[in-house]
């Protein structure tokens, strides 16, 4: 069957999870970070807070796809698992990492090699240039991250909502036509 590039109208909504990203990890800094953390406690109540970035993210992939298509229910499943899933792989790994090791330049770098993969794995399975691109920059960063982790902080923050908007502005996936090949 012949593959024509189409618009995906759905993954604007990546635009708006960019900048939700970026609300969130400004939010982090100013919560979490620093000598004197204004929040302190247990652990999990660090990853309670992105797991808040994790049902706003379904929220966003759920409204986006459902908008595009009332029908496709199925859509709004996968969204709801890949959000969970991802979400809770890109987050609780490197909390491991950190919590375990106190190796905190690890854990960020294992964080955007996992979300590279994952946008890489999205990317092959939608033939999406927007996932596939923002796969790459994630995993270059991940090993600017290990070579530079005096600009880590800062790094992380912007790779991944500079990531997120590629996704929402590269929409084009290459899709079959459903029409049989003409020999």
């Amino acid at each position: 069957m012949p593959r024509i590039w189409r618009e995906d109208r759905s993954q604007k909504g990546w635009l708006w999870i960019g900048l939700v990203f970026l609300v969130f990890y400004m939010g982090e800094a100013c919560l979490f970070w620093g000598p004197q953390p204004r929040v302190t406690g247990p652990p999990f109540i660090h990853v309670a807070y992105w797991a808040v970035f994790g049902a706003i993210l379904i929220g966003l992939i759920s409204r986006s796809t459902t908008r595009s298509d009332p029908t496709s229910w199925w859509d709004t499943i996968q969204s709801i698992i890949l959000g969970t899933a991802i979400t809770a792989a890109v987050i609780g790994i490197p909390a491991l990492i950190i919590g375990r090791t106190h190796d905190i330049t690890l854990g960020h770098a294992v964080l955007l090699f996992t979300i590279s993969l994952a946008a890489i794995v999205i990317g092959a399975m939608s033939f999406n240039l927007g996932w596939l691109l923002a796969g790459c920059v994630w995993a270059v960063a991940g090993c600017f991250i290990l070579y530079l982790p005096l600009i880590q902080d800062y790094l992380l923050g912007a790779v991944v909502a500079i990531g997120f908007c590629i996704v929402g502005v590269l929409r084009k996936s290459l899709v079959s036509t459903g029409d049989p090949v003409e020999k």
